[in-house]
């Protein structure tokens, strides 16, 4: 993405240069094109943390865009799944971080379909986080019934 943009700038800067000085008003707009590319590539390059793969031994790690969209199709998401009087609760792997980068990246979720706590959910962290997050939404339900 970056070398887009960075091209993109580079291209305008060049063009820019063979334009006569009475065209100063292209160039601050040049400038400003160039600024917004590399703001454009600086936010882009902060995002690539919101994205994560977990392998068959449950290890997840960090990734960018492409290699989460490539795993992601094949990826086994769902770590638990468990029904109570009547609600599904359902826990995954979410793969993007739900925190958005404050604290802990959330990339699990448990959430229940049906019953009196539909659509509660509850985030976390690492994958024994997760189970742990299951078996106490299984224990709520079961309160609330």
């Amino acid at each position: 993405m970056g070398y887009r943009s960075y091209g993109l700038c580079n291209e305008v800067q060049t063009r820019s240069c063979n334009v006569s000085d009475a065209l100063v008003q292209s160039s601050s707009r040049t400038r400003d094109l160039c600024s917004y590319a590399r703001r454009l590539e600086e936010s882009t390059t902060r995002r690539i943390d919101l994205y994560y793969v977990m392998n068959d031994k449950k290890e997840v790690k960090k990734t960018d865009l492409h290699t989460w969209s490539l795993a992601f199709k094949k990826m086994d998401r769902q770590i638990d799944r468990t029904t109570l009087r009547g609600a599904d609760i359902s826990t995954v792997f979410l793969g993007l971080d739900h925190g958005y980068q404050e604290g802990k990246p959330l990339i699990f979720e448990t959430m229940v379909f049906g019953g009196k706590l539909d659509q509660e959910q509850m985030r976390c962290s690492t994958y024994q986080e997760a189970l742990d997050m299951h078996k106490a939404m299984c224990e709520r339900v079961l309160d609330e019934t």
